[in-house]
């Protein structure tokens, strides 16, 4: 859906741009422009916010961790909003996110349940995906076997293994005598990539990615 300059200030677009959400929330094309214009719009006329787009905005924003989509919406949202059930609690598990702290993160998304997570369609799906893809740029070559199961909430080994090796970006393979997976071509001395010029990347280094409030506001 292509926004053109008058409409992103528009509430008389806001039927079709919620419709819109509603799409990328059911397994659509995820739009982040079109999320963006929704809670402008909300902040210009909050009469008209609807607290399940809103939910579902910020699902889809968590959904593409480590990207700063989720930051970037939770602080549109008025105060208020950022106090109704479940925003604190969305807000929490991005927090987790940035620490890194997985296992955390899934133990609060359990108490909120499916009836939060249902609202997007491959929620669990989505963030084990987001998850591999962290995991691969902070850890060393290899990650033991319960260290994954803690931060992918899988309980079986055969189940991390089929969801990890399944990820095409980086490329990740079953490490000698099945101790844990690896990151294919990492050096185990090295956080990232090989190379002189390299800078190791800590945990809580992400947390700025997830907490990063808008220089400016698109146009």
């Amino acid at each position: 859906m292509q926004i053109l300059g008058p409409d992103r200030y528009n509430p008389e677009k806001l039927k079709e741009l919620e419709a819109d959400v509603q799409v990328q929330a059911s397994g659509g094309e995820y739009n982040s422009d079109v999320n963006f214009t929704v809670l402008r719009i909300y902040q210009f006329y909050p009469a008209y916010a609807n607290a399940g787009v809103v939910q579902k905005v910020l699902l889809m924003g968590l959904m593409r961790a480590p990207s700063t989509d989720f930051g970037v919406y939770l602080h549109m949202l008025s105060e208020s909003l950022q106090k109704d059930d479940p925003i604190p609690a969305l807000s929490a598990l991005g927090k987790c996110l940035a620490a890194c702290n997985f296992a955390e993160f899934w133990a609060g998304a359990d108490k909120l349940g499916s009836a939060v997570f249902g609202q997007v369609k491959g929620f669990d799906v989505c963030m084990r995906a987001s998850i591999v893809g962290m995991l691969a740029v902070v850890s060393h070559a290899q990650v033991s076997m319960a260290a994954l199961r803690a931060a992918l909430d899988l309980k079986d080994d055969a189940a991390v293994v089929a969801f990890v090796t399944g990820a095409k970006n980086p490329a990740w393979t079953l490490a000698p005598g099945g101790a844990g997976l690896e990151v294919a071509g990492r050096d185990e001395a090295a956080p990232l990539a090989a190379g002189k010029d390299s800078e190791v990347l800590a945990f809580h280094t992400l947390g700025p990615v997830f907490t990063a409030k808008p220089i400016t506001a698109r146009q």
